[in-house]
């Protein structure tokens, strides 16, 4: 026993990776373990049987519908006995098992401790979709960093709590192999309040709930059973009629009608053999049928031509919804850059055609590629203090941006220009952020208002942003 908890012990153990240290790049990086956070839970077991319930679940769902299914022509088909028992674990892990242990509250991520800010990316698994979550949060955003070494907790990786003035809180787990004191004093160097903790926040401890494996199993179980004991009397029905019917010869009876109509619907040879005894009575011959694929040239009508296909494949027509501006929304859409599908266009503007001041983003995947999911816009500087945003200088407002783009908006960087007394944009004297998102390739394109106030955002997306552009002040 001791061994087997070894191993799961090397499982879970921190991935670290290399890193170097100079005055404008990294400072640290390192892996959080895959599962640490279920550990903290201390709900292993629970979670186990509540997968298992889940399973039972999707399995006796698919029983009791196989029991449905009709047998075409009376044919002994045992092999559904073997569908739900084959696809219902499958579904059932796919669109529940994998949330339960690698769903977005239980998974760890890769940190990194840069000048600026904390960065991390998490990846996880929701109802059969992978998605990446990366989060980073500015030092100044922090209001507290309690420090909870791994002795406290009894686990071999010691716990950043950090706590923002948004009444956001949230941990890092660092592991035991890096010197938790120096990274204490990195984050205290940088204006955080950094102090010994000795509870871990209680939502992070909080156990799945029991109710979840009852349900499921309660319902689960009895399906399966009367989802095969209604397949297992229909088959067996099914069997017994075959039987039945085995020396039937279902061809006999079409057969005989055959022979009756050609009976009742021309004469008879011997009849009209006796028929030819009498003079100037006609002479009998075979009747000749044509094959009925023949068709005489003659019959077609004239001007016939086959339907033309060319015109229904030269149309295309576009996955992009119908564009519904609300009449109300004040200031000039750009032209947009991105993608062309899309499920809802939104605007994001300030009804009193205040400039944008800040954004808010966060990314996304779909289809396996990196997109950006959300991008607001702020327009003011008061209790903006989210982890994802970028503001603009004092004095200064977006002017444009620069969006790197696909199918799907990948990444944008942000032009920002002096605001001028009159409330116009000095172009003159600008500069321009990083990258919000990951760039794909080298192709971008600019929307500018030359000189004119951004007081909003448009965009087209579904899951992620497939095409975005900016709304101007008049």
């Amino acid at each position: 026993m001791k061994s087997i908890l070894n191993t799961i012990r090397k499982v879970l153990k921190f991935r670290l990776f290399s890193f170097s240290s100079t005055s404008n790049s990294l400072t640290k990086e390192w892996g959080e373990s895959y599962c640490y956070r279920i550990l903290l839970r201390n709900d292993i077991l629970l979670r186990f049987a509540t997968l298992v319930s889940v399973l039972l679940f999707a399995t006796g769902i698919l029983a009791l519908g196989v029991s449905f299914i009709p047998l075409k022509n009376h044919a002994v088909n045992s092999s559904l006995l073997i569908i739900p028992f084959f696809l219902g674990p499958l579904l059932g892990l796919m669109f529940g098992g994998f949330s339960i242990f690698f769903g977005q509250e239980n998974t760890g991520g890769k940190l990194w401790l840069r000048d600026d800010y904390i960065y991390r990316s998490r990846s996880y698994i929701d109802f059969g979709e992978s998605w990446t979550v990366e989060e980073r949060w500015p030092y100044d955003s922090i209001d507290k960093c309690e420090v909870i070494p791994d002795k406290t907790i009894d686990q071999w990786f010691s716990l950043l709590v950090l706590e923002f003035d948004s009444d956001k809180i949230d941990i890092i787990a660092v592991p035991d192999d890096l010197d938790l004191l120096k990274i204490a004093k990195f984050i205290q160097a940088k204006g955080v309040n950094v102090s010994q903790g000795k509870e871990i926040p209680p939502q992070f401890t909080e156990k799945i709930n029991k109710i979840f494996p009852i349900v499921f199993a309660s319902i689960g179980i009895p399906f399966i059973l009367i989802g095969l004991l209604l397949t297992n009397a229909r088959v067996n029905d099914a069997a017994d009629h075959l039987a039945d019917n085995k020396d039937q010869d279902p061809i006999q009876p079409i057969q005989q009608q055959i022979v009756k109509r050609g009976q009742d619907a021309l004469p008879r040879k011997e009849d009209i053999n006796q028929q030819q005894a009498i003079p100037g009575a006609p002479v009998y011959r075979e009747p000749s049928i044509r094959p009925p694929s023949f068709v005489p040239r003659s019959t077609r009508p004239s001007g016939f031509s086959p339907p033309s296909t060319t015109s229904s494949k030269s149309k295309t027509t576009s996955s992009r919804p119908q564009e519904k501006r609300p009449s109300s929304t004040p200031g000039v859409d750009s032209a947009m850059a991105g993608g062309e599908g899309g499920e809802v266009f939104y605007w994001y503007v300030n009804s009193n055609s205040q400039p944008v001041v800040g954004i808010k983003y966060s990314m996304g995947s779909w289809a396996g590629k990196m997109a950006l999911r959300e991008f607001e816009p702020f327009f003011g500087r008061s209790g903006n203090s989210a982890s994802h945003l970028v503001m603009a200088r004092d004095g200064y407002a977006l002017g444009g941006v620069n969006v790197n783009s696909t199918e799907f908006v990948h990444a944008v960087r942000l032009l920002f220009m002096k605001i001028k007394p009159d409330g116009s944009l000095d172009s003159s004297d600008q500069y321009i952020s990083d990258w919000l998102g990951t760039p794909v390739g080298n192709s971008s394109k600019s929307i500018l208002g030359n000189g004119k106030k951004v007081i909003g955002i448009k965009c087209c997306k579904g899951a992620v942003i497939d095409s975005m552009g900016l709304v101007f002040g008049e």
